[in-house]
């Protein structure tokens, strides 16, 4: 049976995440995090996607993208990354299957607080882990609009 389309709207924020198959570790080293970010750069030039915000941890990563007035070029735009970005990992360290678990969870972003919101969640989170003392001084996190 084919999984049910994600519906989204045009010109919307949504809070994308996902974390490790099993609650593995997805980013090993530095360059698995700068590559995602390589392909996600990429990919959102390529579907006219804007990524507002995104931190990246050692079993996750969360995104705040923003789709454009082709809503379904979102759903197109993270098949094509996730798969070129689960290709990488598998081949880089010998591994089959899915890195990821599942497809990624996505939630819309109704108003401009709920952004913030969002936001600051996305900048507390290296904070709470306790990879860093403040956010700013987590190189794989960028949010948009917050200081």
């Amino acid at each position: 049976m084919a999984r049910k389309l994600n519906n989204y709207k045009p010109n919307t924020y949504y809070h994308i995440l996902n974390r490790g198959h099993n609650k593995k570790v997805v980013f090993r080293q530095d360059k698995d995090k700068a590559t995602f970010l390589n392909y996600l750069s990429f990919y959102s030039k390529e579907f006219n996607i804007e990524v507002d915000s995104y931190c990246l941890m050692r079993t996750h990563f969360h995104l705040i993208l923003k789709t454009n007035e082709y809503p379904t070029q979102l759903s197109k735009m993270m098949q094509v990354f996730m798969t070129k970005f689960c290709i990488y990992i598998n081949k880089k360290y010998h591994m089959v299957g899915a890195v990821f678990q599942g497809r990624y969870k996505k939630r819309e972003i109704r108003d401009f607080g709920d952004l913030i919101t969002v936001r600051r969640y996305l900048r507390d989170n290296p904070v709470k882990k306790g990879y860093v003392e403040r956010p700013g001084d987590y190189k794989w996190m960028r949010i948009g609009g917050l200081s």
